[in-house]
């Protein structure tokens, strides 16, 4: 009987023991779901951000796609406007010295479409290389994206 009662004692610290170790699992396992939770929203912001990001830098590209279409419409008509001052110009030429006071007014509106149409080259020139920035911009944003798409499946898979 006393023997009895020894087996039962040593099996129900065994199981004791068994059950610390296995509370301990199930502890560590919860603190681990939990981390990974944590992650999982933190992954989930960065990606949200990112995506706000990147929405940003696409409105951004439209409005100086936007901005450069209306600066190349500026210059087709000023290139017209260049066009029809040389024509007039012509024209003043073959006048008689009457008109040399027109012919002195288009050659300073000669001269300012000029300078516009310089300016108006400059700008275009500005936007396009903005554009490129913007364009790479976008390209490392959607790698960033891309590779924290796949830490998040990475993370994802695991946890199955």
């Amino acid at each position: 009987m006393h023997a009895d009662a020894e087996t039962i004692g040593q099996a129900y610290e065994d199981m004791q023991t068994q059950n610390q170790h296995l509370l301990k699992q199930v502890t560590d396992r919860n603190d681990y779901n939990i981390k990974l939770v944590s992650e999982s929203v933190k992954v989930k912001q960065v990606q949200n951000v990112l995506m706000s990001e990147k929405q940003a830098i696409a409105k951004q590209l439209q409005q100086v796609k936007e901005s450069q279409e209306s600066l190349q419409l500026k210059i087709a008509h000023s290139e017209d406007q260049i066009k029809s001052l040389l024509t007039e110009t012509a024209k003043a030429s073959q006048e008689n010295r009457h008109l040399s006071l027109n012919i002195d007014n288009a050659k300073w509106e000669l001269t300012d479409a000029e300078k516009e149409l310089k300016w108006l080259k400059s700008a275009i020139a500005s936007s396009e290389k903005e554009l490129e920035q913007n364009q790479r911009k976008i390209s490392e944003l959607q790698q960033d994206l891309e590779i924290e798409r796949r830490i998040w499946e990475w993370s994802t898979l695991s946890d199955q």
